[in-house]
Parts: C-alpha cells; sequence; structure tokens
C-alpha cells in the first residue's frame, strides 16, 4: 500500500507538471505570430514588381524585365537615401559612410560576377532568374539598412 500510495503521488506530481508544460507550449506557439513574426505588409516596390509579374506573362524574359525594373527603384532608394544621410553626418562620418558605400557597390559586383560562374548553362534558363533576383534581393536588403541608418540618425538627431 505505502508504495502505490507514493507512486500515486509522484504520477499525479509528474502529471501536473506536464499540463503545465503543455499549456505554456500551446500558448507560446498561439502568441508567436503576435509576438515574434515581423510585420508581413510588403513593400510598395514588391508589390509592384507582383503585379508585373501577373501583368505579363510568366516567361523568363518578362520575369527578368520586371525583376531588372524594381530592382533599379531599389538602387534609386539606396541612392536617395545615401544623399539624404550624407547631408545629416559630420565630415568624419560621411567620409566613412562614403567608403562603407562604395565597399558595398564593390561587394555587389563582385559578388554578382562570381555567382554568375557558379551556374551553368546545364541548369536552365531559370537560373538566369535565380541570378536576377538573388541580386535584386541584395540591392533591396541596402536600401532598407540606408533607411535603419536614416532612422537613427533621426532618433540620434533628437535626442
Amino acid at each position: 500500500m505505502g508504495i502505490m500510495r507514493i507512486e500515486h503521488k509522484f504520477y499525479g506530481f509528474i502529471m501536473k507538471r506536464l499540463i503545465l508544460l503543455a499549456l505554456f507550449i500551446t500558448t507560446f506557439f498561439m502568441s508567436y505570430d503576435s509576438l515574434y513574426c515581423q510585420d508581413t505588409t510588403k513593400h510598395p516596390i514588391d508589390v509592384k514588381m507582383d503585379e508585373c509579374f501577373e501583368e505579363g506573362s510568366y516567361s523568363i524574359r518578362n520575369m527578368c524585365d520586371c525583376i531588372f525594373k524594381y530592382e533599379a527603384s531599389w538602387k534609386a532608394l539606396v541612392d536617395k537615401g545615401a544623399k539624404e544621410i550624407e547631408k545629416k553626418l559630420d565630415n568624419k562620418s560621411r567620409s566613412e559612410f562614403r567608403k562603407a558605400q562604395k565597399l558595398w557597390y564593390e561587394y555587389v559586383e563582385n559578388d554578382s560576377r562570381f555567382y554568375s560562374h557558379l551556374t551553368s548553362p546545364s541548369e536552365g534558363a531559370e537560373q538566369v532568374i535565380i541570378n536576377a533576383m538573388r541580386f535584386y534581393d541584395l540591392v533591396k536588403k541596402r536600401a532598407m539598412e540606408i533607411e535603419e541608418y536614416l532612422d537613427r540618425i533621426e532618433y540620434i538627431n533628437n535626442n
């Protein structure tokens, strides 16, 4: 009798802990989207590129044309943001930022050249789209970084 009572108490203890753990895990995963996921709103440039894909045929040429067109929009944002940043920085910081921008342009050019050598003609025309999207994503990422820099500079200047 004594052993069964101990086992029974231990069983209840374990079950309470398992129920609490299950509740915690359930609550965590139910709140994950609202607490930990980033905003899923697409940038207007991405929306326009998606519309461009839908308007034309899904040919490789059309898709590449869309990618190149809206990659140019991201480049314009990078250049515009870089000019705004330069206006707001002191001489030393401006010089450092210009060096960083120059190095970024060199990186993108070298990386694109390198990556294009990793593809072979046997991979098909779809690889052209993959290469174009890779470059598009690099430019988009830099545009977002520039936007973050501007926000940070504004925050520092206002405080």
